[in-house]
């Protein structure tokens, strides 16, 4: 009597553990349903408001194009609309890979409450600490805080450099152009040196981001411009990434190229940064679709031991473009946190910084962007614009709190003090300078 009784107990908790884990089930997808239906509402009116702005600014083009009556001003129009039409397919293409996403999502959460793998149970989707996770998704989401502390003056050894960029907790520093004198290569524990990452003459390798490869490689990225008389000042962005691993820094192991969606032939990446995701075993690159292009997500074919090494730069394809980031035409940085996500930091021209945080690097496509500078962040002597740009992750601590501090270096070109203001002043003089800033974020 006294076995029955038991067996009776067990089938009676058994079944109120099995109950308990269907309410959680469906308490965690209606979550997951009302985050994802702001997430598309976010999503759907970014993309409108996208494709509302390309067809004022035709619209305006169109009424105001000077010499469109002459050959050269109507090539240089359709030269125009063609490259209009890209961002059109680009806006689109994106939203379109957004909601084939969110579609596989919505028709795994209608099965919600058979969770726990029995008969009928959705084996694409899985319920871990009270989160509905599709195939491909990751837990925990981080989350950053805010805005970032007011910026702290680097100190600088030498003439002031630019585009500070590092690998986090390394104190590694690779320098874009100085005010005088060469790029500058610092690894500790080795002499200070003039880069030695090969460039023909005239020309100058500024870094746009950094990387950590599977094997642990210390990986630089740069954009190879010409340089010096009679070249823009504004002329930094090449239409490809080259790489350099800093175990051998005087090789460059070539440019970055990848697979564009929907595409056969591949394209330069440019202003790149990288990481190595582990759950997927491949190299995950953010970086542009050539010189003009939207900034993007490329993932390498998974890296198998005894690959040849840096193999991965073979296969990079994309996986979606960023709509959460502004133009994203100037240097980025992804990099992993120590607790679990990833963190990307992005510049846009002119613009201020911005970060996105989530769970697994495809999550940044969609995560919402937090501004971790803003107007009047750099004070700049003169009363002239110092924007932030070349943002590069220096360090990431885990407070007791829990949470993550991060400390972020930028650059920016402020005017001098006694430099002249106004409307017939000449263009002011190079004169970079870094700072230091620290957010944080939620695991």
């Amino acid at each position: 009597m006294a076995e029955n009784l038991g067996r009776f107990a067990d089938a009676a908790r058994a079944r109120e553990d099995a109950l308990a884990n269907r309410l959680a089930a469906s308490v965690a997808a209606d979550k997951e349903f009302l985050t994802m239906l702001q997430q598309v509402v976010r999503t759907n009116a970014s993309s409108r408001q996208r494709l509302n702005a390309i067809e004022a600014e035709i619209r305006e083009s169109a009424a105001t194009w000077p010499g469109l009556d002459t050959p050269a001003g109507s090539r240089q129009f359709q030269r125009f609309l063609t490259a209009k039409t890209r961002e059109i397919r680009q806006v689109v293409s994106a939203a379109s890979d957004d909601d084939e996403r969110r579609a596989h999502l919505a028709q795994a959460l209608t099965n919600h409450y058979r969770l726990g793998g029995g008969e009928g149970g959705d084996p694409h989707i899985r319920l871990v600490d009270n989160t509905i996770l599709a195939d491909g998704q990751q837990p925990h989401d981080p989350t950053i805080n805010g805005v970032g502390s007011p910026p702290m003056p680097e100190k600088q050894d030498g003439s002031p450099y630019d585009l500070g960029a590092t690998i986090p907790g390394t104190g590694i520093v690779i320098t874009g152009d100085p005010e005088t004198g060469h790029p500058r290569l610092r690894i500790p524990g080795q002499p200070d040196m003039d880069n030695p990452f090969p460039v023909d003459d005239g020309f100058r390798a500024l870094p746009t981001g950094t990387a950590v490869g599977p094997e642990g490689q210390h990986y630089a990225f740069y954009s190879v411009r010409p340089y010096g008389p009679g070249t823009s000042p504004d002329n930094y962005i090449a239409a490809e990434s080259r790489v350099q691993d800093l175990a051998d820094p005087a090789s460059d192991l070539g440019p970055l190229l990848g697979t564009p969606l929907g595409a056969d032939t591949k394209v330069g990446i440019s202003q790149a940064s990288g990481v190595y995701d582990p759950a997927s075993a491949t190299m995950v690159i953010v970086g542009n679709a050539g010189q003009d292009g939207q900034r993007a997500l490329w993932q390498s074919a998974p890296v198998a031991a005894g690959d040849p090494p840096h193999a991965w730069m073979n296969s990079l394809h994309e996986v979606g473009t960023f709509t959460n980031l502004g133009p994203g035409d100037r240097e980025n940085q992804i990099v992993s946190l120590p607790q679990g996500g990833y963190l990307m930091t992005s510049a846009s021209d002119g613009g201020q910084i911005v970060g996105v945080a989530a769970g697994s690097p495809q999550g940044l496509l969609q995560a919402p962007a937090q501004e971790l500078t803003g107007p009047g962040f750099i004070p700049s002597p003169g009363n002239q614009p110092a924007v932030p740009y070349g943002p590069s992750i220096v360090n990431v601590e885990t407070l007791p709190n829990g949470q993550e501090q991060v400390t972020m270096r930028v650059s920016t070109w402020p005017t001098p003090q006694d430099w002249p203001v106004g409307p017939d002043s000449p263009p002011p003089p190079y004169h970079p300078r870094t700072y230091t800033t620290t957010f944080t974020v939620s695991p």
